[in-house]
């Protein structure tokens, strides 16, 4: 190892590279949490895909009347994220 340390300190320090990063964003889930989460980056100016499996967004908060402990409609709080 001691070589190899020897060895290092002879060879030519690397050129720094900059390569051009596009800002994009994947989020994966459309339950609430994925929904937040896409929501939030996108008001950061980078643009999101949301992948869902299934054919709704929501998750399971889509199939409920309402949310413990508020007792508010389901509805009416991913219609705020949709």
């Amino acid at each position: 190892m001691t070589a190899g340390i020897a060895k290092a300190r002879l060879l030519d320090p690397l050129e720094p590279i900059r390569l051009a990063a596009k800002q994009h964003a994947l989020v994966i889930g459309g339950g609430v949490a994925g929904l937040r989460a896409a929501l939030d980056i996108a008001r950061r100016g980078i643009q999101v895909t949301l992948l869902e499996k299934s054919p709704f967004l929501g998750g399971h908060v889509a199939q409920l009347e309402s949310v413990f402990p508020t007792g508010a409609a389901a509805r009416e709080m991913l219609a705020g994220l949709i």
